[in-house]
């Protein structure tokens, strides 16, 4: 549950029932004089359903904060953010392009970025390993190099659902990525 106070309201996302595992959105009036509980609907993709997960409100943003937490099929270790305002996209864009041309095109494997949901393919799962067990810059040029190109275009689907438009890149080794 977190405290909206652009709107003066409580907002609670999701839950369980022990049987069942809930994926609503609901938010409670405070400045009511007969609060009820309304059902809240985001644009874009959602979190799945769950409970025990952590949620913070971003008033800056206009955003609410998802990480964690239990689902049916087991602990969750992801993290979402729903309703963007559009300089909240715009952003995003800004700082994974720098973290993809200051980081990744030097060589260093940034986990920042790393591919979730068991989509990721052996190569990156080993150049993930490489980095949390030697730290930045355990991977060779060569080494990322190789898993880059596929890396990159997960990135861009994962973050299209929210409109952020990752951009092509001229990489003087490997052409336009």
């Amino acid at each position: 549950m977190i405290d909206d106070l652009l709107r003066d309201r409580l907002v609670f996302h999701g839950g369980t029932d022990f049987s069942f595992y809930f994926g609503d959105t609901w938010s409670l009036s405070l400045t009511n004089p007969s609060p009820a509980w309304s059902p809240l609907t985001f644009t874009g993709p959602t979190p799945i359903a769950r409970s025990d997960h952590k949620a913070i409100y971003d008033p800056g943003a206009d955003r609410m904060l998802f990480f964690g937490g239990e689902s049916a099929a087991g602990a969750l270790h992801d993290a979402w953010a729903v309703s963007f305002a559009p300089e909240t996209v715009r952003n995003i864009e800004s700082a994974v392009t720098t973290m993809i041309e200051n980081v990744e095109f030097r060589g260093y494997r940034n986990l920042w970025l790393a591919i979730e949901g068991g989509s990721a393919t052996p190569a990156e799962i080993d150049a993930d390993r490489i980095s949390c067990e030697a730290g930045l810059g355990g991977n060779t040029p060569e080494d990322e190099m190789a898993v880059f190109p596929e890396f990159l275009r997960k990135i861009r689907k994962r973050m299209a659902p929210w409109g952020v438009d990752i951009p092509m890149f001229d990489h003087p080794r490997m052409g336009k990525v």
